[in-house]
C-alpha cells in the first residue's frame, strides 16, 4: 500500500506502460514496481510449466540466496569486492569449458 493505495487502485496502475528507453523522471513506490514486475511474471515466465527448454529454470532455496547475495556486491570495483570477482571468474572459465572457447593469450595475468 503506497499512501492508503493499493497498486491496482493507483495511478501507477493507469498510466501507459512507462518510457523504457530512458530513466522515468519520477520514481514509483517500491511495492507498485515490485506488483507491475511479479504481474509481467505471472504472464508469461511460468518456470515449471517451461517445456521448451532443456535447461533448469527451477531454482532451491539455496541458489536464490545466492544469487540475492551476489546481487549486493558492485563488480565494477573489483579491487573492492576481490572474492566476489573471483567468484565471477570462476564462473565465467565454467561457461567458456561449456562452450569450449579457447583461453586468451592473458588468461594467466588476469585469470579469466
Amino acid at each position: 500500500i503506497h499512501n492508503g493505495c493499493h497498486y491496482y487502485a493507483s495511478w501507477d496502475a493507469l498510466e501507459n506502460e512507462p518510457d523504457d528507453c530512458g530513466m522515468p523522471v519520477t520514481g514509483d513506490c517500491a511495492m507498485h514496481c515490485f506488483r507491475r514486475i511479479s504481474d509481467f511474471h505471472e504472464l508469461d515466465c511460468r518456470e515449471r510449466l517451461n517445456t521448451a527448454s532443456y535447461v533448469n529454470v527451477y531454482l532451491e532455496d539455496q541458489e536464490i540466496k545466492a544469487a540475492n547475495l551476489g546481487m549486493k556486491i558492485n563488480l565494477a570495483d573489483q579491487t573492492v569486492y576481490p572474492q566476489s570477482f573471483k567468484i565471477h571468474n570462476i564462473t565465467l572459465n565454467m561457461i567458456a569449458n561449456l562452450w569450449h572457447c579457447p583461453k586468451p593469450p592473458d588468461f594467466d595475468d588476469y585469470g579469466a
